[in-house]
């Protein structure tokens, strides 16, 4: 969608917001996403980019917010609705890895709600990335995972949502000068593109395009 509307080719490489962070910090990629919320402070990704890239000058830029919650199957069978209910015999998790946002999420929801993770059937069981662990459960092979609402409509399954997530985007300020920089963060302003967020995917989009730091 933003590689059609800004003409400048993107590659996307799907891994967890903490493996793309460090991506960055290798100069194997030149923007990373992240949705990582700081347990102390209720900051997303701010605080992560501090500690993962120190001294290093950069910028980031929301993306969108969107929602993250329990994607299960049509009409949730299993009455799944909340992380308590993941320890009850019978419930199938398939997890995300550790260092993404949804395993952040999940790991801080099993903990407020005072459930073990080895009372959890398949949290030692990885998908890589929310369409992959929404498909898992789509199969059959799985009766719930932690990814985005946008990822449950995608395989027409039920989202009970927990949370909402601010998506922001990480670059070397340096990069800032590049046309290809100054062409992407053009498109990330258009009213066309929040349009397509908010209708595709059901984005929030009021904070799209601002530079945080």
């Amino acid at each position: 969608m933003v590689e059609k509307l800004c003409g400048v080719e993107i590659i996307c490489c799907g891994v967890s917001s903490r493996q793309a962070l460090q991506w960055l910090k290798e100069g194997r990629v030149h923007i990373a996403g992240s949705h990582l919320e700081d347990a102390a402070t209720g900051e997303f990704n701010l605080p992560f980019v501090a500690r993962e890239l120190p001294g290093e000058d950069c910028t980031v830029v929301t993306f969108a917010r969107w929602e993250e919650g329990f994607v299960v199957a049509p009409r949730n069978p299993l009455s799944i609705h909340s992380a308590a209910d993941l320890g009850h015999r019978g419930v199938r998790l398939i997890n995300r890895e550790p260092g993404s946002g949804a395993r952040h999420l999940l790991d801080k929801l099993l903990a407020d709600a005072g459930v073990m993770t080895q009372k959890v059937s398949g949290y030692a069981n990885l998908a890589h990335g929310h369409l992959a662990a929404a498909y898992t459960v789509r199969a059959g092979a799985a009766d719930v995972c932690v990814a985005t609402r946008s990822a449950a409509q995608a395989y027409g399954l039920d989202f009970l949502p927990v949370h909402s997530a601010r998506y922001d985007l990480v670059m070397r300020r340096a990069m800032l000068d590049t046309p290809a920089a100054q062409a992407f963060l053009d498109v990330l302003q258009r009213a066309s593109l929040r349009r397509q967020l908010e209708a595709l995917a059901g984005y929030e989009t009021s904070q799209t395009g601002v530079m945080l730091v």
